[in-house]
């Protein structure tokens, strides 16, 4: 089969949970053509020796979807007015005459045109664009209801401006657009789903509503062919002298972290620090680390892994909850702390639910944003190792995440691709 694996543009999140699906599929002799353009590089690294074999190959294509980011989180008013346009995006997208099946990762153009062609499409996804641009709107017009004592719907007249007039809700633009992006996602022929602490309740109730089949993940992806301590160590340019523990910060590939990065570069550059630090470079080239500081290092992407090439060498990583580092840094067994990222309701609700199920802590924004950085790294390193806190410790995170199946991406592949098609219609 040639199937199509179209991730998300939002982030790197999606392009790294479906290199596990991908590689599964390629195992089995199946060949893969990735569609995506804000990860193009990203993917390249990934699959750098398959493409040059041939069994893969990268088509820079935009799936309508990318929410606008700030430094301070989530552009509200410029996401709402982004996504007005989806329908015509949606009506645009189209799936090669070659393709046998499509693999969805949040892209729902995708699985309307996969489903005009006749063509199985299956959604693996860690939450659902629909319902979580529906409580984008909600939480907007609650905000103006409050604040401004305006009612009803909101038409988003300039994102520049941020401002609304109240409008009718069959002539909403946004909620047009938000009822289209239901209507593509109800098209799958069956969508895989992580259990609620990287997919929330909310997303389960929204397929189900949706009447799609739903098949549960019941795991997590990866984590079962892992490289030794030393080696995920000198990928990171860590010599075997260095400091014995490690911690990684990590945003992903989200702008919110970026003017952040260069800070705790400077905070840490000239310190002597009691761990070894390494700092994620989304615009680094890939299997480029380099030291920059007494115990500091930075790089970005390895090629033919994803994070998971790098955490066996990893003690515990500094991040935002997105699904994709969720999963990675369970599947590993490594402890993550959480920083909060207000306004990112998804990204809210992953954190939320994996602190409740002992899987995370949370670092608040601000202690974050202007705390002394080395203070914290090696609080929440040395401090939180055992459990005597009233917090998870780092051992107890540990022991929790092995209670997690990891290596789930093999069953997803096979349930793939003996499905026959039609499936869930």
């Amino acid at each position: 089969m040639k199937i199509a694996l179209v991730p998300n543009d939002d982030g790197y999140g999606p392009s790294a949970l479906g290199f596990y699906v991908a590689r599964a599929l390629l195992r089995r002799g199946h060949s893969i053509i990735v569609r995506n353009e804000s990860a193009l590089a990203l993917n390249a690294g990934f699959y750098k020796n398959e493409i040059s074999q041939g069994s893969v190959c990268l088509q820079p294509t935009f799936g309508g979807i990318r929410l606008r980011k700030t430094a301070e989180g989530v552009d509200t008013p410029g996401t709402l007015h982004d996504i007005r346009d989806y329908p015509a995006w949606s009506d645009q997208y189209t799936i090669p005459d070659e393709v046998d099946a499509v693999i969805d990762i949040g892209t729902p153009a995708a699985v309307r045109a996969a489903h005009a062609s006749k063509k199985p499409a299956f959604t693996i996804f860690d939450h659902a664009w629909g319902k979580t641009y529906e409580k984008t709107l909600d939480n907007l017009i609650d905000t103006l209801t409050s604040t401004l004592g305006v009612s009803g719907e909101m038409e988003l007249d300039d994102a520049r401006t941020g401002v609304f007039q109240p409008a009718p809700i069959r002539n909403s633009r946004v909620v047009k657009a938000i009822e289209r992006i239901k209507q593509d996602e109800g098209k799958t022929s069956a969508v895989f789903l992580f259990d609620y602490y990287i997919a929330p309740e909310p997303f389960h109730k929204h397929w189900e509503a949706l009447g799609v089949k739903i098949v549960p993940i019941k795991g997590v992806f990866g984590g079962r062919e892992l490289a030794s301590r030393d080696e995920a160590r000198q990928k990171m340019g860590i010599s075997e002298s260095a400091n014995d523990k490690t911690v990684y910060i990590l945003g992903g590939g989200s702008p919110v972290w970026d003017a952040k990065l260069p800070e705790i570069i400077s905070q840490l550059r000239e310190k002597v620090l009691p761990c070894n630090v390494v700092v994620f470079d989304r615009n680094a080239k890939p299997h480029d680390y380099q030291r920059i500081g007494n115990s500091l290092y930075k790089g970005g992407a390895v090629y033919g892994e994803t994070l998971q090439g790098l955490l066996p060498g990893v003690d515990l990583i500094i991040t935002r909850a997105g699904g994709g580092v969720a999963n990675d840094a369970i599947a590993c067994r490594v402890p993550f702390v959480s920083v909060e990222e207000p306004g990112h309701w998804q990204v809210e609700m992953i954190r939320k639910n994996c602190e409740r199920e002992g899987l995370t802590r949370t670092i608040p924004i601000d202690l974050f944003r202007r705390g002394d950085i080395a203070k914290l790294i090696a609080d929440q390193l040395i401090n939180h190792e055992a459990n005597n806190t009233r917090e998870a410790g780092n051992r107890e995170i540990r022991e929790r995440m092995k209670r997690i199946e990891n290596g789930r991406e093999d069953a997803v592949a096979q349930q793939i691709v003996e499905a026959p098609l039609g499936i869930g219609n």
